[in-house]
């Protein structure tokens, strides 16, 4: 069978692409980490873990070596350059280790503020974040490169939750548990395009082995779309909460201390490994990093006031066309996510 190398392995998605490939018949995976100390989310799962840097040829061919599909799961962040040099670096070093599939990541985030069904022929609308653009402009290089003897296969998922999720989960689960969550009203009332991550993997899986043309398109979307405040309350009563109170009003207060943190997470961005290593000789300062870290989290209100009240439909349509259907509900989702977190011992 194929030879398979999942870059960004130890991350969220990747994490769920390699269990999704394993359990297709997939045996021969090669787990595309930039440390190889401890992956939890893929220790039990047999793969063999390889070192590779997507900004970094010669680690990427090394990575490459007798590589037939290559999933890149790789996201950075929206600082980095990781979505558009580290995918101009991949596509150079597919072409030469005569890598015959790529299935690359993306995100529905390149149609922009494009409101209504949006299907993968609809054209973006500004503005588009830093994050948006380069993800679109890493596309552009993927259909360039395509060919009958390198095929490319675009997936572009909507909101991805489930068990190891932070944006779409975690922070959800905490901020019920603690009270920071509930009932938004109208402004929660907006279209939550969610996708359980086991489903996104094994969208991912079955592009590996599908017929498909030299360059193709696909929007990833669950086979839900409740509103946001009917995702939460899902999640209020899996945790045994029941069902959500009208949160509050947004407050000066409030604006103030979502600013703080986005200070806060811009200098912990860029300068944590230098608080790692001065911070290194004393546990009680490492505790201390390690709770300011918690406090300048992304808040759930930090966003634009209408984040949740957006009224769009990402079409899977043509994921359908060529035969493949998410099978998890939005409550088998949230229950999954919750027996996780409690397993893992989030306070809740």
């Amino acid at each position: 069978m194929s030879v398979v190398l999942v870059i960004g392995a130890a991350g969220f998605v990747g994490g769920w692409v390699i269990k999704s490939l394993y359990s297709a018949g997939f045996v021969n995976i090669r787990a595309g980490v930039t440390s190889t100390t401890r992956t939890p989310q893929i220790e039990h799962v047999p793969v063999q873990p390889i070192r590779v840097d997507i900004l970094d040829s010669q680690s990427l061919a090394a990575a490459m070596h007798g590589v037939e599909i290559v999933i890149n799961c790789a996201r950075g962040t929206a600082e980095s350059d990781v979505a558009l040099e580290g995918t101009r670096k991949l596509l150079a070093s597919a072409a030469n280790r005569g890598v015959r599939r790529l299935i690359q990541m993306s995100s529905v985030a390149v149609y922009g503020q494009a409101l209504g069904t949006v299907t993968e022929d609809t054209a973006p609308i500004a503005p588009l974040s830093k994050y948006a653009a380069d993800k679109l402009a890493a596309e552009a290089l993927c259909r360039t490169a395509a060919s009958e003897q390198l095929k490319v296969a675009i997936i572009r998922p909507s909101l991805v939750y489930g068990p190891c999720g932070e944006e779409w989960t975690a922070r959800f689960i905490r901020a019920i548990a603690c009270g920071q969550l509930g009932q938004l009203g109208p402004a929660g009332d907006g279209d939550a395009n969610l996708i359980y991550a086991g489903d996104l993997g094994r969208f991912a899986a079955y592009l590996a082995e599908a017929d498909l043309p030299p360059c193709s398109v696909y929007n990833a979307n669950g086979i839900e779309i409740p509103t946001f405040n009917e995702y939460f309350d899902h999640l209020s009563q899996a945790l045994g909460f029941g069902a959500l109170a009208p949160s509050g009003r947004r407050t000066i207060g409030g604006e103030l201390t979502r600013q703080a943190r986005r200070a806060g997470r811009f200098l912990l961005r860029n300068q944590i490994a230098r608080f790692r290593h001065l911070t290194a000789p004393s546990r009680l300062l490492t505790r201390s990093l390690d709770k300011a870290e918690n406090m300048v989290r992304l808040g759930v209100h930090d966003g634009p006031p209408d984040q949740y009240a957006q009224r769009v439909i990402y079409s899977i349509d043509r994921t359908r066309q060529i035969g493949f259907v998410p099978q998890t509900t939005v409550e088998e989702g949230v229950e999954a996510s919750v027996l996780w977190a409690r397993s893992h011992g989030m306070r809740i």
